[in-house]
């Protein structure tokens, strides 16, 4: 495996880490607890759009509805194909 594969398989397994703890938290309905948990990873390194869609329900459900909206508009740019966005969105 190439040095920048590595890298990438590394950052990757570190967000899907911290993915899972998220996801954990928000089984307990700590919403503010995930999200923080993913916008401490994001300050750190880009976010995938999984991430930065699990960040967006999470603000969402956390009350942090103008976070949650800044991140959906950001994520229907990135992807305008993608009517799911637009859905939350408007949600």
């Amino acid at each position: 495996m190439e040095t920048g594969q590595q890298e990438l398989s590394i950052d990757m397994n570190s967000e899907d880490q911290v993915l899972a703890q998220a996801e954990s938290l928000a089984d307990r309905d700590q919403w503010q607890e995930a999200a923080s948990l993913l916008k401490n990873l994001k300050q750190v390194k880009p976010l995938s759009v999984k991430a930065l869609g699990k960040l967006a329900f999470y603000c969402s459900q956390a009350g942090d509805y103008d976070g949650a909206i800044s991140l959906y508009k950001n994520l229907s740019q990135q992807q305008p194909s993608e009517a799911k966005w637009f859905y939350y969105l408007g949600f």
